[in-house]
């Protein structure tokens, strides 16, 4: 028994084939330095054989990069998230405590304004460089500036030079504590 192996030759082709794809968005490039942004929304996506989280951030330290945006991967764990994960780390920065068995979610992380270092990839997994034109920005959350108590649901809220968002006061005009019953 003998195996033919058929390939195509350039005269099979369709003449649809090779026309191309429009290209996705380009990476963003933002210079290595520290900067102040907020959560402003989350998505979950496939990637490989995992799920991620995927935490959008807008920066808002003024300058050149003011509203720009940059993303971070977190690995989504269905059971629990290791002590050493990524994602149980920002949790902590973002609530100055361990989560002490709580279900820790990504909507946990949004609405807070965080101190974000980034930094530019300049080479593949491989180690071989990158040109210039195909650099990109990563972030890591380094340290919570200010936590507005928002939520991803409802969006980026542009803040003020001082970073404070409008927060919702009690119907006293004073704030309560957690707990507390209004009269």
């Amino acid at each position: 028994m003998s195996t033919v192996l058929s390939l195509k030759q350039p005269d099979d082709f369709s003449s649809d084939e090779g026309k191309g794809v429009k290209a996705g968005p380009d990476r963003i490039l933002i210079p290595d330095a520290e900067y102040d942004a907020q959560a402003v929304n989350y998505k979950v996506g496939p990637f490989k054989n995992t799920t991620k989280i995927y935490l959008k951030l807008k920066i808002v330290t003024p300058g050149p990069c003011f509203e720009g945006q940059i993303w971070i991967p977190y690995q989504e764990y269905k059971q629990r998230y290791p002590a050493g994960s990524n994602f149980y780390k920002a949790w902590v920065i973002a609530h100055g405590r361990k989560p002490a068995g709580r279900k820790i979610k990504p909507d946990d992380l949004c609405g807070k304004i965080y101190r974000i270092k980034t930094r530019t990839v300049e080479e593949d997994q491989d180690r071989d460089p990158y040109p210039p034109e195909l650099q990109y920005s990563v972030a890591k959350i380094i340290g919570l500036v200010q936590d507005n108590h928002a939520s991803c649901i409802t969006g980026y809220q542009s803040p003020t030079t001082n970073y404070r968002l409008p927060t919702t006061p009690s119907i006293s005009g004073k704030r309560k504590k957690r707990g507390e019953v209004g009269k």
